[in-house]
């Protein structure tokens, strides 16, 4: 398991520094944590359904032990990806760089719950055009992603990843290791964002303009619906200001500016502004 995030101690805290007293007293290692192992296992369920995904992914086909590892929603959501790619003519190659660590771990009860927080580098990971082997249009924003899921078993069953999700808001900073930020929203991003979550509650599967963004890809595009054209012989007009036969543009059926001061103008050629 490649470490993309950083280097710390295996529980995320800082090392303990021993007074003067305690070493002359005592020369024991440090207690070993109860919950190591049942980690280990967590972490292991995890690794497996992200190889068996990308591995799905590559091949346009389901791969047979995906359901070993994933249930309930997080099953749900790559075979909805894997579809959407299907409908696409699409494959993923490469490889994504994953640094998981368990957040929480509850072993009380029948059930068995865990939290896994992940760091994804998705920068070998390209979209290509399965008959051609031609790239798809390169991503251009970050390619690492803060991805949260979380985990079950009963007390004698497997480990088997019940929901992950991608934490489009959030990015992680490879500066300060294991530090997760969440960038500061602008109107433009606010917008965006509520396209996103109308892409999470429905995956764009249709063809069309809007946020293209199935459930598990870690690099969404995002497409223009009508644009419209310039408003002639209005100097002064607000750019981006919808009405008439002026520009028209929407993310997922919701209307947002065709251009802002900040951004630029929305491309029709990239989908990007």
């Amino acid at each position: 398991m490649a470490a993309g995030c950083g280097g710390a101690s295996s529980d995320g805290k800082p090392a303990a520094v021993a007074s003067v007293a305690s070493v002359a007293s005592s020369s024991a290692a440090p207690a070993a944590d109860p919950q190591a192992a049942e980690k280990t296992a967590v972490l292991t369920a995890y690794d497996a359904m992200a190889a068996a995904e990308t591995w799905s992914y590559a091949n346009a086909v389901l791969d047979p032990e995906l359901e070993k590892h994933a249930t309930d929603k997080a099953l749900a959501d790559i075979k909805a990806t894997l579809f959407w790619y299907q409908r696409r003519g699409t494959v993923m190659k490469g490889a994504t760089v994953h640094s998981p660590r368990v957040g929480s771990l509850d072993t009380v009860g029948d059930t068995w719950r865990a939290s896994i927080t992940d760091c994804v580098d998705s920068s070998a990971h390209d979209k290509v055009d399965k008959a051609s082997g031609k790239p798809v249009t390169a991503p251009s924003g970050p390619r690492c992603h803060v991805v949260t899921s979380t985990a079950q078993r009963t007390k004698t069953g497997p480990w088997q990843v019940y929901t992950s999700t991608i934490e489009r808001d959030r990015t992680n900073d490879r500066a300060r290791p294991h530090m997760l930020t969440r960038p500061r929203p602008t109107g433009l991003a606010l917008a965006l964002a509520a396209g996103l979550l109308l892409a999470h509650a429905a995956p764009a599967l249709a063809d069309g303009g809007g946020v293209v963004c199935p459930p598990r890809e870690l690099d969404c595009d995002i497409t223009a619906q009508d644009p419209g054209k310039p408003l002639p012989g209005k100097p002064g007009q607000r750019p981006g200001k919808t009405g008439g036969d002026g520009p028209s543009c929407a993310i997922y059926g919701t209307p947002v500016p065709c251009s802002t001061p900040d951004m630029g103008v929305l491309s029709l050629t990239d989908s990007c502004y």
